[in-house]
């Protein structure tokens, strides 16, 4: 299986990891890449160099494995090892803030989120534009986060990211991923699927709720729902934390239940029959029906595993 490889910020390749093998190595290794959000990563090993290393870089060290560009965010000495935590490259957005915007602006969501990026962080270099042509509208009343921000914005048109490192030309690069409908059957007739789960999860819905609304010089409490058909017991009404009525549609709009297909795969690899954002067709007790890859987890200790996580399409 493959090395880990640690790098600092400056690209500069500082040492190489081989897997467990004579009391040296990696013991195991987890990654998860999302397809709109920050993955995460988790690593094990015994190697008192590399501890070493990780000590001084730690605040700024990037970790590649198997395609998977990470960042370190803690390590904790164990009986059997040091484990690594972190998240997927894509946190480098949380290093950013973004204004907020003075009007709603109105474009593609490629061209929007590059052109927030390019204003608060020039040095993130753009991909090269895929051609995203759906008009949305998008506001933000306050500062945000840059992974906030570009997530909301990107949901609008179903959309996802990634961001890349350039080893050659030593630099970070921001892409917009698509969301599109795939050939593959996933399911154990077609030999490429085994273990499906299936995960609802209802604690974070929500129909309405009460924000502080400035009016006058004074605070308003205001009520805003997204279905007022809903009423008594059938509806959730939370406390929001947004002071206007877009961004508490927004927040709102995220308050939904979550529902994902968990399954492992075999004879079908990540980024060659696959890619995040794909709408693949899932077969399960002999019901088949699309879905939208928005994770996928990559796990080495007894032997590989690739395993995609899926949403419903809307």
């Amino acid at each position: 299986m493959k090395d880990i490889t640690f790098y600092d910020l400056n690209f500069n390749r500082l040492y190489i990891l081989p897997q467990f093998a004579i009391n040296k190595g990696y013991i195991s290794a987890y990654t998860r890449k999302d397809f709109n959000d920050v993955g995460t990563l988790e690593i094990v090993f015994i190697d008192n160099d590399l501890k070493k290393i990780i000590i001084h870089h730690r605040d700024n060290l990037m970790i590649e494995w198997n395609g998977f560009w990470g960042l370190l965010s803690a390590y904790r000495d164990e009986p059997k090892g040091v484990r690594l935590t972190g998240e997927s490259l894509n946190g480098i957005l949380k290093r950013i803030v973004i204004p907020s915007t003075a009007t709603t602006l109105t474009g593609n969501v490629e061209a929007l989120a590059y052109n927030a990026l390019k204003a608060s962080a020039p040095w993130l270099k753009r991909a090269v534009a895929k051609g995203f042509n759906t008009d949305v509208n998008y506001s933000s009343d306050t500062y945000k986060q840059a992974d906030v921000y570009i997530s909301e914005l990107l949901k609008l048109d179903n959309a996802g990211y990634e961001i890349k490192a350039d080893i050659t030309n030593k630099q970070f690069v921001f892409e917009v991923l698509e969301s599109k409908e795939s050939n593959l059957l996933l399911s154990t007739n077609n030999l490429n699927a085994y273990e499906f789960s299936e995960v609802y999860i209802n604690r974070t819905i929500a129909h309405g709720g009460w924000y502080p609304k400035k009016q006058n010089d004074e605070t308003v409490w205001t009520y805003i729902t997204l279905d007022s058909s809903l009423t008594g017991v059938f509806k959730k009404d939370v406390v929001l934390k947004a002071t206007t009525a877009s961004e508490a549609k927004q927040e709102l709009k995220a308050m939904v239940a979550d529902a994902e297909t968990e399954l492992k795969t075999r004879n079908v690899s990540f980024g060659v029959d696959y890619k995040l954002g794909d709408i693949v067709r899932v077969q399960n007790n002999d019901i088949a029906s699309k879905k939208r890859i928005t994770s996928v987890i990559m796990s080495q200790e007894n032997g590989y595993i690739e395993n995609p996580i899926f949403s419903e399409v809307e």
